[in-house]
């Protein structure tokens, strides 16, 4: 992620998600160390992204730039340049990657580190050519055999090693991301993805040391992301989300959009006894049908199902690995 005193004022963050896009702008206070939202817009009109991937860049690229129109007018700032895009989808995966350079004992300079991440994209793409490289995470330098959390520039050295995470897909999925984002015709300042957001947002310096996981349910994906000692452990998508459970609760006869609502504002996955039998009066999705009583036990029992079907591989996952001491 590019650290806070970095940003370019505003910023915009968009998000590629299954069920919409959304954009945020906002105003970094250093002296208060906190974001001044100035506006969100979110679009949920497109049908063309698939458990994260867009099926169709023309549209989805469409709806991009218009949502980020609408953040324009919404802000009242002038053209919004500085655009954060944020990256995920089912075949995300997190891999290790090392580069070594030796040079004559001299200063190090940004073009050398900058040429030490693009050979590690190569590195993962050449040993498997079906694999994209959306970024790479530089977790620590080390120059004659000194370690560095910082990119070492002007250190002088003379062997440098870069010990990197790289988040990589699929590279037609890659490839599709990338045209997408070029049919918005957005200039982006900087492209991130969901793991490396989610654990800088919802975690802290003491969490990400001694190890945390982080799980992202999203409309279509749930990610899985373990971070400890600094460094990512694992990454790891399921292709299940929100959106499956709302299907779920669809099934007892009730529309799409009453199933949604019925999950948003009742669902819960335990309750008091005195409310297992507790029945809502829900429309039924065929007109002119009586409607259907649900109560809130079997609404319960069906979120339950499927949520946990979704998160015990990602919990087995987290119980195999040590030190984790918190899960958000």
């Amino acid at each position: 992620m590019v650290r806070k005193t970095d940003l370019p004022q505003p910023i915009v963050a968009m998000n590629i998600g299954s069920s919409c896009v959304r954009a945020i702008a906002a105003d970094w206070d250093e002296r208060h160390n906190t974001f001044h939202i100035l506006g969100c817009e979110t679009s949920s009109r497109h049908q063309s992204v698939e458990k994260g991937i867009p099926t169709n860049s023309s549209d989805v690229g469409f709806v991009l730039n218009e949502t980020w129109k609408k953040l324009n007018n919404r802000v009242g700032r002038g053209e919004l340049k500085n655009i954060f895009v944020c990256l995920g989808g089912r075949s995300l995966q997190s891999v290790h990657v090392e580069a070594h350079r030796q040079q004559r004992r001299t200063e190090i300079k940004q073009k050398l580190l900058n040429e030490m991440i693009r050979e590690c994209s190569e590195k993962i793409e050449a040993r498997t050519p079906a694999a994209g490289v959306l970024t790479v995470l530089p977790e620590r330098w080390e120059v004659d055999e000194q370690d560095y959390d910082e990119k070492p520039l002007g250190v002088i050295g003379r062997d440098i090693t870069l010990y990197a995470t790289a988040f990589v897909m699929r590279k037609e999925y890659c490839t599709k991301m990338d045209d997408t984002i070029k049919r918005a015709g957005l200039a982006i300042f900087s492209r991130e993805v969901v793991p490396d957001a989610c654990i800088t947002a919802l975690t802290t310096d003491e969490e990400r040391e001694s190890g945390c996981a982080v799980i992202d349910m999203g409309a279509q994906t749930t990610t899985l992301t373990i971070y400890n000692g600094n460094q990512f452990q694992l990454t790891k998508v399921v292709p299940l989300g929100g959106y499956h459970v709302s299907h779920d609760i669809e099934t007892l006869g009730i529309s799409a959009v009453n199933a949604e609502k019925l999950k948003c504002k009742w669902g819960t996955l335990s309750l008091k006894p005195t409310d297992v039998d507790k029945g809502l009066r829900i429309p039924a999705a065929r007109e002119g049908e009586e409607p259907l009583i649900v109560t809130l036990g079997n609404l319960s029992s069906i979120i339950a199902c499927r949520v946990n079907e979704i998160l015990m591989p990602l919990l087995a996952e987290v119980e195999k690995t040590e030190g984790i001491g918190a899960i958000r």
